[in-house]
This record gives C-alpha cells, structure tokens and sequence, in this order.
C-alpha cells in the first residue's frame, strides 16, 4: 500500500533516478556548438494538489542551461516532464543551479546543481627540436594540458593522458592502461597523473622524482618541479618527493593544512608554449 502524504510532495527524477534536492546533475564533456539534453519527471506523491510550479536558475553560469517549463499544477499521483538544455558558451566547467519552486512545505525551491564540461582545443609554438608543440591529431577532447622541458602532455576527457615531444627517458610513454586520470603535470623530464582513485602515477626519467611515496592517496591536487613532484591531500596535507638538494622535497612544518597550491614550474627554462 502506498504511503500518501496529506500535503504536496514534490519528487524528481532524471533517467529513472531519483534526484534529491541538492544533488548534483553532471551533463559530462560536450563540444562547443552540441547541446546536450536532459529530459526530467517531477511528480506529485502528495494528496493535494502540487501548485505554482516553476523552474529558474542562478549561480555561476545560469546563461549555459535553458529550461523547459512543467505544467504549474499537478494532481495527486501526477507526473510531467522537463528539460534542461546544456549549451556551453566557452571551454571549461561550466555550473549552476536549478531552483524548483511549488508549494510543496519542505521543498521549496527545489535546488539541483548542474554542471557541464567543455573540451579545448591544442595549440603549440615556439622552438620545437623534439616536436614538443606538434601535438597529435585528434585531441579536440583536451581538457587540461602539461609541459615538460621538451615534451608535452594533455588529458582528454575521457581521463586518459597523450604524450609527444622528446621521450630520451620515456616521458612521452603513457603507462599501459592508464585510464580513470583528473590532472597532469610535467618535470623537465618526467609525467605524473592523478587518478579518480587518488592515487598518483608517475614515468618517465628513473629518478627520485618517480618513487612515488608507499601508500600515497587521497589526493586532491599534484605539481611536477624539474626533478621533484609535489601532492596536496584532501586533509589539507602536503606530499613531496624527488631531488632535494635545496630542501625542494621537505615540507615545512607550516605547510600542514594547506588548500591549494601551485600548478607547478616543471619546466622553467622551456621554450615553448601550448594553450
């Protein structure tokens, strides 16, 4: 038997999954110029009627997102549907919020989080002896990229990692199987990637810089220097690891609850560029 409450409920759904007020709705990677469609149920699990139902937006980029409108009153048991359209006017992350509204008591507005992706394109110049900025085709996917001294690295957006430029000690050869990849960075000669799992992978120039610390995890965010990599935890705490002939490597005891750092200077003397 049904459970009827004796007051509007509003409930809705997105792909048959319930969607809590407050949750996020991720619409993923798309390209400039391909709106992505999200098609929503709103329903009535009250035993009065759900009235002055309307859909609005704000937060960061409120102009990405246009709304289809539900009927403004449902009946008890009742459902309609509506749609989100996401179509990104730059590349990058592009958020914001869904309000809800109705005369349900305990939901009102109705908040959801959107938020939508967009790919960059690559672009390379400057001196170019190992083809560091010849990027290879078909990286319209770009989401992030990384330069070494000679070499060069992007993350596409299906979170595995592309490699080119000079590769004397195997710092372009992306270990097999790496997939699941949220950032990158580059040394002079060597690559890291930080995986959804938050863990760090590291190859490249058979240094200290590649020993990455037993057990490292939960990380939020990495850098690459020349010859040492640094890792900052979701605790706010900071890993180091690599040359440490400058105390580049050791973490003072200030540095113990940090937010963020750095993207890094792995390749300070580099000659090139990529945007």
């Amino acid at each position: 038997m049904a459970l009827v409450t004796p007051h509007p409920d509003i409930v809705i759904k997105e792909a048959g999954q319930h969607v809590s007020g407050g949750a996020n709705v991720d619409f993923s990677w798309t390209n400039l110029g391909a709106p992505v469609v999200r098609t929503f149920t709103v329903t009535n699990l009250g035993a009065i009627s759900l009235s002055g139902i309307s859909l609005t937006k704000s937060g960061a980029l409120p102009g990405d997102y246009s709304l289809s409108s539900p009927p403004a009153t449902l009946a008890p048991g009742a459902s309609a549907t509506f749609t989100v359209t996401f179509s990104p006017t730059a590349i990058g992350a592009r958020p914001a919020i869904l309000h809800v509204a109705s005369n349900d008591p305990d939901e009102n507005p109705y908040d959801i989080a959107l938020v939508g992706r967009t790919p960059m394109s690559v672009a390379g110049w400057g001196l170019t002896p190992s083809g560091q900025t010849d990027q290879p085709p078909g990286l319209g996917d770009a989401v992030a990229l990384a330069g070494g001294l000679t070499h060069s690295l992007a993350l596409r957006s299906n979170g595995t990692v592309v490699a080119w430029g000079e590769n004397s000690y195997g710092q372009t050869n992306v270990p097999a199987g790496l997939t699941g990849v949220t950032a990158i960075a580059a040394g002079w000669y060597h690559s890291l990637a930080l995986k959804t799992d938050g863990t760090v992978v590291a190859w490249g120039y058979s240094g200290y810089q590649l020993q990455v610390p037993a057990g490292l995890n939960n990380v939020k965010s990495i850098a690459a220097g020349a010859h040492h990599n640094v890792a900052l935890k979701h605790d706010g705490s900071l890993v180091a690891w690599g040359l440490n002939v400058k105390g580049q490597s050791t973490v003072p005891a200030c540095a113990a609850t940090l937010t963020a750092m750095p993207l890094g200077i792995g390749a300070m003397k580099r000659r090139k560029s990529l945007s």
